[in-house]
């Protein structure tokens, strides 16, 4: 739910092909659409926002990044969720232009970001950042799309046999998340709260 000119509404939905419509359990709450500011359509940033995601038994926030060619996994996370890394000698190159060593990869591995599993590979490095990139993208058929009337970025998803789950992404700039509706305590949006689903 998210609190909209006093009132609660729900941020997470899922879609199925028949126009039904059942609410996924997120704890995204934010400020009034009055106090986020308004983008047009045609103007998307990159990297978009965050999306919750979990690998093996661990549940993290994951940057969901549409100009990245890879799925990055820090090793941390990596080690804590017990994957088996191949071993590689590669480098990347950042954004920045800064170099940044490969660990290793991890194949296939299953993946949950709004209730649909998947298997996704990542290269396995010493970032702070889980990156979703452009396979993970296209491998849960996933859709962004500014929606207008709510001034948020949303994402949708395609579980097993067309069934779809659409969430909001929070964008940085956007505002700031609270963990409960009136309880004050405020978050930078940057580093969302754990979802509680």
């Amino acid at each position: 739910l998210k609190e909209v000119s006093g009132e609660r509404k729900p941020v997470a939905t899922a879609v199925t092909t028949n126009a039904e419509t059942a609410e996924v359990k997120c704890a995204e709450f934010g400020h009034s659409l009055d106090s986020i500011p308004v983008l047009p359509s045609t103007a998307v940033s990159c990297p978009l926002g965050y999306v919750s995601m979990r690998v093996g038994n661990v549940k993290k926030w994951a940057m969901i990044d549409t100009g990245s060619m890879i799925n990055v996994l820090p090793a941390d996370l990596a080690l804590e969720a017990n994957l088996v890394l191949q071993k590689t000698h590669i480098k990347i190159r950042t954004m920045g232009g800064f170099t940044c060593e490969v660990d290793g990869v991890a194949e296939a591995e299953t993946v949950e970001v709004v209730r649909v599993v998947k298997k996704l590979s990542f290269l396995v490095t010493r970032s702070h950042k889980i990156i979703l990139g452009r396979p993970a993208l296209f491998a849960f058929r996933a859709q962004l799309r500014f929606c207008p009337a709510r001034q948020e970025e949303v994402m949708r998803v395609e579980g097993t046999h067309g069934k779809q789950y659409k969430t909001i992404i929070c964008q940085p700039q956007s505002g700031d998340w609270v963990t409960e509706v009136g309880d004050g305590a405020l978050q930078h949006c940057a580093e969302p709260p754990a979802e509680d689903f």
